[in-house]
């Protein structure tokens, strides 16, 4: 079953995002389907969607956070996903 993630991360811009994407390289993540990025008022808004949950928790402890840590970042241990879906496969045809 596919997954959703959508985060909100307040204070932080886009240029963030950007170079976290710069630090990971162009490599496919295993099951990320899709990422989509950008900022409003409340700061960078992300959302993602996995093949599974799974994939999204090993991505975020293994790439993410280390990644994060290079940058010079720390990882907010107060942030939570405003969202987390698990999707159903849908089949057309």
């Amino acid at each position: 079953m596919s997954y959703a993630m959508v985060s909100q991360n307040h204070g932080v811009g886009i240029e963030v995002h950007h170079a976290l994407q710069r630090e990971l390289g162009d490599e496919p993540v295993e099951g990320l389907i899709a990422t989509y990025a950008g900022t409003g008022p409340d700061g960078l808004c992300v959302i993602s969607v996995w093949d599974s949950k799974g994939h999204a928790d090993r991505f975020t402890a293994e790439q993410l956070v280390p990644t994060l840590q290079r940058l010079g970042l720390k990882p907010d241990p107060t942030r939570r996903s405003v969202l987390e879906i698990d999707l159903e496969d849908i089949r057309v045809g």
